[in-house]
């Protein structure tokens, strides 16, 4: 019975939590040489920061890295973004469904302004790719 209550209270599911404790694309300060990409969008004082650093080399995102401040929604969230662009060549940042982050991570609809956060900062890092 308690595990069901738990189950039900819980505002953050498996995969939120798991990439959240991952922090695998956090910035590490070590960057490969290549075009650096900077974004930072949102702000601290109303919850939100989200800093995205990625190396672009031969038309490929080499490396993404991030520093974030928010709830842990907006945590995993960033981390997932991390984990999809990584590797991925210019022409894929297009194919990338930010509205899924919402039923994967299962983001409740008051956080909707994280996936509207997030889709500022991959808009700025394709206007940053067409500049080049």
């Amino acid at each position: 019975m308690n595990k069901m209550i738990l189950e039900q209270t819980e505002p953050y599911n498996y995969l939120t939590r798991e990439l959240f404790i991952r922090a695998k694309y956090k910035d590490d300060f070590i960057y490969p040489r290549g075009k650096v990409l900077e974004v930072e969008k949102g702000c601290i004082d109303s919850g939100q920061y989200l800093q995205l650093n990625c190396i672009e080399k031969n038309q490929k995102i080499i490396t993404a890295r991030y520093r974030v401040y928010g709830c842990p929604h907006t945590i995993a969230s960033i981390e997932w973004l991390c984990e999809q662009i990584e590797g991925k060549t210019i022409d894929d940042l297009n194919k990338i469904e930010l509205d899924n982050l919402k039923n994967l991570l299962l983001i409740p609809v008051e956080k909707t302004s994280l996936v509207l956060l997030l889709e500022d900062v991959m808009d700025e890092i394709r206007l940053q790719l067409d500049l080049k």
